[in-house]
């Protein structure tokens, strides 16, 4: 408004700013952070409106629906922290090799090699032994 620039200059030129081309950019940026600062208030409560609309109306975040929400952001984010261990053995070279076929419910483990690379048990039923 012109008579609040008026005002802005008059009290600029009391401060000690003398020429008129100093007073107007001082006014200028003073007017352009303070447009910018309301702005930004306004935005953070329209926000603050929106998420208490939201809470009020679902009641809440519940457990489920932030643990999917998580879940999404990460597989996006970092989908390897998702890989099974199938994944990970495929991807590494192993293959389906680890995975055991037949586990007898009682027998003597053995293992059948030392390497950390490929490393493997083998399960022998008692019945086998003769124990």
């Amino acid at each position: 408004m012109a008579d609040r620039r008026i005002l802005d200059h008059a009290v600029l030129e009391l401060l000690g700013v003398k020429t008129k081309k100093e007073r107007y950019e001082w006014i200028n940026r003073l007017y352009d952070y303070l447009r910018q600062f309301f702005e930004e208030t306004r935005s953070k409560e329209e926000q603050a409106i929106v998420n208490k609309n939201v809470t009020q109306r679902k009641g809440g975040v519940s457990p489920q629906d932030l643990a999917v929400q998580l879940a999404v952001e990460l597989n996006t984010q970092e989908p390897l922290l998702f890989r099974s261990y199938k994944d990970f053995f495929k991807v590494s070279g192993v293959g389906d090799n680890w995975i055991a076929r037949e586990v007898p419910a009682d027998g003597v483990a053995e293992v059948q090699s030392t390497s950390m690379m490929s490393a493997s048990v083998l399960c022998v039923a008692r019945s086998k032994l003769n124990l």
